[in-house]
């Protein structure tokens, strides 16, 4: 029987591929020899059981641990090989969640491979494809989804709590703060120069960031209130252009007093009295002090008897 190997490493920095991915494929010919068989292909990923298929076979660089691994592709390429004509008649890999860590995904591989006559074993179970040999196998697919995910909620659990005890939990220092190194709480990652960090204001981007919130919080400066207030003064420099004239010209006027005087498109709203408007000043500096110019009070104006 010819088989393809296919081998998987979850990621650069968890395993080392230069060790795992050789020893898949020595226990997998191990096996296939036991079979009377031999491994007639090699497929190998180094990236995460995790990824969706349509994301899969893009993570294979073994230059970078100097691999000299025999690969034919990734996974894309086993299955385009199984549909166009295997040179082989079965898949075998190291355990079953090397294929995939999603129970749905690895099951839809097995099905994929099962409707081309290519059968797909792992060298923990039996090379066998009874009833017993596919209960085992969903059981352990079952409980590596668990396990990936019940890692993943135990991790952010514990973020949640080492936010909550004030550290920070990795990553650059967000906008307005800077990092406060402190010893490692852990004796064995203090030895090692392993530090924890607290979030503390900076002294130069913090002001910005009370600056910004302010503005546009507070005082409402934000881009959707200054075209509101574009928006008012272009309706109101159109309904009363001759009131906007009178105000930039008054603003402009020698004398005037510019500290009470509003430079802008607003024309001024006459003020009433009892109901009754009042009009505007006069311009002649003698009538608006109600003297005849010479500061005296204008004689009163006598009325004769016939007016009666």
């Amino acid at each position: 029987m010819k088989f393809a190997f296919y081998g998987r490493v979850s990621t650069e920095d968890a395993q080392d591929p230069s060790l795992s991915l050789p020893r898949q494929l020595a226990a997998c010919d191990q096996t296939a020899r036991g079979a009377s068989g031999e491994i007639v292909a090699s497929y190998w990923d180094i990236e995460s059981g995790r990824k969706q298929l349509a994301q899969r076979g893009h993570g294979a660089n073994g230059d970078a641990f100097g691999l000299t691994l025999r690969r034919d592709g990734g996974l894309p390429e086993l299955l385009q090989q199984a549909a166009s004509g295997a040179c082989f008649d079965a898949v075998i890999v190291e355990s079953i969640d090397r294929l995939s860590r999603m129970t749905a995904d690895a099951t839809r591989i097995e099905r994929e491979l099962e409707q081309r006559d290519i059968a797909l074993y792992a060298t923990d179970e039996p090379m066998t494809g009874n009833a017993t040999a596919i209960l085992t196998r969903r059981v352990k697919q079952g409980v590596a989804e668990w396990y990936v995910r019940d890692l993943i909620e135990k991790s952010r659990r514990g973020m949640e709590e080492s936010v909550r005890q004030g550290w920070h939990t990795g990553g650059p220092a967000p906008y307005g703060y800077q990092l406060e190194p402190h010893s490692h709480p852990n004796p064995n990652k203090a030895r090692d120069g392993q530090k924890k960090h607290r979030l503390i204001a900076d002294p130069v981007k913090a002001p910005i960031v009370q600056m910004i919130f302010d503005d546009y919080c507070i005082q409402q400066l934000g881009l959707r209130a200054r075209s509101a207030t574009s928006s008012t003064a272009t309706s109101t420099a159109t309904r009363h252009p001759h009131a906007t004239r009178r105000t930039r010209t008054a603003c402009r006027r020698p004398g005037a007093d510019h500290s009470s005087i509003l430079c802008s498109a607003t024309p001024s709203t006459p003020a009433t009295t009892s109901g009754a408007a009042t009009t505007s000043a006069p311009a002649d500096p003698s009538s608006a002090h109600g003297t005849n110019g010479s500061g005296a009070q204008p004689p009163p104006t006598r009325h004769s008897s016939a007016a009666n």
